[in-house]
């Protein structure tokens, strides 16, 4: 099975792709990238919940980013402490190395290891990048990372007899709840506060499925939700300043008004967000139908004029419109 896990240290990152992307990733995601110009090598520890027995990893590389090479370690602690990843001890499972691409290609590159390896943390050691054209300030990055195995239950129930209740648990005991965590990191480095950071990473996954529907008024529509949760995010985190800053001054009118306008963008900003979840009305049918059916006749016009112009490029791209909106007609009765 695909084991879960968190990333609990990472050396850089850029912003718009922290290493909390990484915990589940999707087709529309943009990975982990490192800083501009980042020192080499870059590590990345995933930690698991508990003792795991890994025996296959699998990673997608950046399309543009790409580590040279990725050599894989497997931390350890002891039963008789808490878990750390700075206190683990370490081995060498492997590596991983990538090729080269031209500038043509298009996504990253899939590497795969079989292992045998048990352990609670899994550290990344990443080399400088292949060259790229397109990677300009010589960074890597990491699309998606797939660990495979199972829960190793013997060790596990050591961590739980020793009071650990395993590495999950362990973090939440010590008050740190690493999602929250990273989704506020996140927010900070796109200038809005938490909440409106979990809802634009929301509405524009939401988008991206739009975009990959072609159904392009809806992402019109999410697009426009999207731009007023930015916009109120932003205003938030200016006024939770304003409002620490009226506290420390003890002028608490003046917070608590603040308070209120803060409450009030939260109220519009989740309502933005019910309304980005909601479908909108689909016109009927016969409606769809002949909306799809006016559009197909003005491809078969369109891709005739190409022929015509022995533009066979073109037509060559239309005829695939043409047979993605034919197969759409069979989907609407």
């Amino acid at each position: 099975m695909r084991l879960p896990f968190t990333v609990v240290h990472c050396d850089s990152f850029s912003t718009g792709s922290p290493p909390s992307n990484l915990h589940d990733a999707t087709p529309h995601s943009t990975g982990w990238v490192s800083a501009p110009f980042p020192s080499f090598p870059q590590e990345i520890v995933l930690a698991f919940n508990g003792v795991v027995a890994v025996n296959r990893i699998s990673i997608l590389s950046h399309e543009h980013f790409i580590p040279s090479k990725i050599e894989l370690m497997a931390g350890n602690v002891s039963y008789r402490e808490a878990p750390s990843h700075t206190k683990a001890k370490y081995a060498r499972v492997g590596y991983l190395k990538f090729s080269k691409v031209g500038p043509g290609v298009q996504g990253g590159q899939v590497q795969r290891l079989e292992v045998e390896a048990r352990c609670c943390f899994l550290k990344l050691c990443m080399s400088a990048p292949l060259g790229h054209p397109k990677n300009l300030c010589n960074q890597i990055g990491i699309a998606d990372i797939a660990v495979e195995g199972d829960i190793h239950v013997g060790d596990s129930s050591k961590l739980l007899q020793a009071g650990q209740q395993g590495l999950g648990f362990q973090m939440l005991l010590h008050g740190i709840d690493l999602h929250e965590d990273f989704l506020s990191a996140e927010a900070k480095s796109a200038g809005v506060n938490t909440m409106a950071g979990k809802f634009l990473r929301d509405i524009q996954r939401l988008k991206n499925d739009s975009k990959d529907r072609e159904d392009f008024e809806e992402a019109m529509r999410l697009s426009e939700l999207e731009k007023k949760v930015r916009v109120a995010g932003e205003q938030i985190l200016k006024l939770e300043a304003d409002k620490r800053s009226a506290v420390e001054r003890e002028d608490y009118q003046i917070a608590k008004t603040v308070k209120s306008e803060i409450d009030q963008l939260n109220v519009m900003m989740e309502a933005c967000m019910k309304d980005a979840l909601r479908r909108p009305s689909k016109a009927s049918n016969g409606e769809e139908r002949q909306k799809l059916q006016d559009r197909l006749s003005t491809l078969e016009i369109e891709k005739q004029n190409a022929v015509e112009r022995e533009d066979y490029t073109a037509a060559k791209a239309i005829k695939g419109e043409i047979e993605k909106l034919k197969a759409r007609l069979m989907m609407v009765r």
